[in-house]
């Protein structure tokens, strides 16, 4: 929340990103909000995933499902004007024989939030940013 008479933010909560028995290191990357205000997406680097939540009225988030990025290092996201595609950029190569440096388009679940891949990985080296115009 934001105080306009002082300035200042107020924190209204506190939410991980990754499942509770998880244990690894991991870094958060981006965050974007659905067009319609109802979704949040947030990508985790090391877990290699995309963290999904409901925007509630009150601004409150309540974790819908934490879904694999389909890569490694997955860093930035992007979510096209109407609301209905991801695009996840993971950056990193895996290392075991399998490039794990792709962009992957994900279709958006309006109900739920969910995403399910709109196809194939495609492989690009190393990208990092994403940008719809």
């Amino acid at each position: 929340n934001y105080d306009e008479d002082s300035g200042t933010l107020i924190e209204q909560q506190v939410i991980s990103t990754l499942p509770d028995d998880f244990k690894g290191l991991s870094y958060t990357a981006d965050i974007k909000i659905t067009p319609n205000g109802r979704h949040l997406y947030c990508s985790n680097r090391l877990h290699d995933s995309i963290a999904i939540y409901s925007i509630g009225g009150n601004g409150s988030l309540t974790l819908v499902d934490i879904q694999p990025s389909l890569g490694n290092f997955a860093q930035n996201i992007a979510i096209t004007p109407d609301g209905k595609l991801l695009i996840c950029a993971n950056m990193q190569h895996s290392g075991e024989g399998e490039s794990g440096e792709n962009l992957v388009v994900f279709r958006i679940d309006e109900s739920s939030g969910k995403l399910r891949p709109a196809g194939d990985p495609t492989r690009i080296a190393n990208p990092s940013c994403t940008m719809i115009i």
